[in-house]
């Protein structure tokens, strides 16, 4: 009958099952995750009032490029905009939130005088 067909094949499965479990070596465990406070979490997203905050600026990173996407592009124009405003007399304030994120900035001001 058609019954019969169906409970060998489960059967066979269940021994190939069997077989590969005797073959493969164990799976490896996995660390213990790693839960941060919020006191730890110094990198900030801060884009459109998100305010995610990571223990990495890798993890930052990852994070911008999964829910924020073109946030590369608004930061490069926001950076020729204050230096446009810096140009021709602007403060150039609403620049210093970008150059912490890159580092070393700080002397690009004096060579462009």
């Amino acid at each position: 009958g058609v019954g019969t067909g169906a409970g060998a094949c489960e059967k066979a499965a269940q021994q190939i099952g069997a077989l590969y479990a005797v073959l493969l070596p164990p799976a490896k465990k996995r660390k213990a995750r790693r839960w941060l406070t919020n006191d730890q979490k110094m990198f900030v997203c801060g884009i459109a009032g998100c305010a995610r905050a990571y223990g990495s600026a890798s993890s930052l990173c990852a994070h911008k490029r999964a829910h924020h996407p073109g946030w590369k592009e608004e930061r490069k124009n926001k950076q020729q905009e204050a230096a446009a405003a810096g140009a021709s007399g602007g403060s150039g304030a609403a620049n210093d939130d970008d150059k912490d994120d890159e580092g070393g900035d700080e002397e690009e001001e004096d060579e462009e005088e």
